[in-house]
């Protein structure tokens, strides 16, 4: 004879229907929130990857709310399985529903798992993403220092140049200045100054070079710092052609050259001592060429006398030449000679 099973009670069917709800919501969520967190935690991995605080920041909150979202979901799946237990409880709907009673369990258990897998995975990755925010601020500290150090040495350079090429306009002005007054000291002085500032041709150049590297060695460098960075290469651009500017002064002042030494006139020739240089030369002194010969005298350097007389007399320059040094014995010849000079 066959066992004839009790039919389902109002409740049974009530509760089994419940559960069937229940798992079809649970798989929903899976798949739902499963997008949200794959968003996350895509995103939040990535940033982590290419070390981007600003990356980490975005995608953090939404791992969060992904997170908070798992946490409601395990709790559906602790109420799904007390319904389940409550349903493998009910003989009568065991007798005729064991099937349909497994397959939901099994449904819910697969759910449990996947949110499990997640919250493990979030776990996970939120310390990564503390890791990588520690690195990253430490990073920044250190760029920070860097960019300190080397914007002392910028505006110090910059403060050096912009007062040297003031004080180069000022010692050019007043080289020309000692120049037009014939003062060699003063010149002097001012052109051994300028040149003295020269000194910080290099400053610029060796500079540059180092705030370039900057966004090098510091890849992560947030935007303030490299708005730090332009900011460094802009003041060293405007002071760049400073070495030149002054290099251009150190060569006008150098091309005034020396102050001309103004020499004292030369005394007047009398016409005995004009006589007595013509005798000395051994040339007549006959009254047409006189005049011509006492003007050479008086007016032409004396190395020049032999060949200004020779053609004036028609005679040797070599045998004038030879009489000179008798003639630079004379009282008169030797006070002519050190104006010469």
């Amino acid at each position: 004879m066959s066992k004839i099973h009790d039919p389902l009670s109002a409740a049974s069917a009530e509760m089994l229907t419940a559960a069937a709800s229940q798992v079809r919501e649970l798989i929903e969520s899976v798949r739902k929130d499963g997008q949200k967190f794959k968003l996350a935690f895509d995103g939040l991995s990535a940033s982590i990857d290419d070390a981007s605080e600003a990356g980490i920041k975005l995608y953090r909150p939404q791992l969060d709310r992904a997170r908070q979202m798992l946490d409601l979901d395990m709790t559906d799946v602790q109420y799904a399985q007390e319904t389940i237990t409550r349903l493998r409880g009910d003989p009568a709907l065991m007798a005729t529903r064991a099937d349909q009673v497994e397959k939901l369990a099994k449904a819910v258990g697969h759910a449990r798992r996947q949110f499990i897998e997640r919250v493990q995975l979030a776990r996970e990755l939120d310390g990564r993403a503390d890791k990588a925010l520690e690195g990253s601020r430490r990073n920044r500290r250190d760029a920070e220092v860097d960019i300190g150090a080397l914007r002392l040495r910028v505006r110090g350079c910059v403060r050096t140049l912009t007062d040297a090429l003031t004080k180069a306009d000022q010692l050019a002005a007043a080289a020309r200045k000692a120049f037009d007054k014939k003062d060699q000291k003063a010149l002097t002085e001012a052109r051994t100054s300028l040149i003295e500032l020269k000194a910080f041709d290099a400053n610029v150049l060796r500079l540059r070079p180092e705030v370039q590297q900057l966004p090098k060695q510091h890849q992560d460098l947030d935007r303030e710092q490299r708005a730090e960075v332009q900011w460094m290469l802009d003041d060293l651009e405007r002071v760049e052609e400073v070495p030149a500017a002054i290099g251009r002064l150190v060569k006008e002042t150098m091309a005034l050259g020396q102050v001309p030494v103004k020499k004292p006139a030369r005394p007047t020739l009398a016409a005995a001592e004009a006589q007595k240089l013509i005798k000395t030369f051994g040339l007549p002194d006959d009254g047409s060429r006189r005049t011509k010969a006492a003007k050479i005298l008086a007016d032409d350097a004396i190395e020049a006398w032999p060949r200004a007389l020779a053609k004036l007399y028609g005679c040797k320059e070599s045998e004038l030449k030879a009489r000179l040094g008798d003639v630079r014995k004379l009282s008169f010849v030797r006070s002519m000679s050190l104006i010469d000079i």
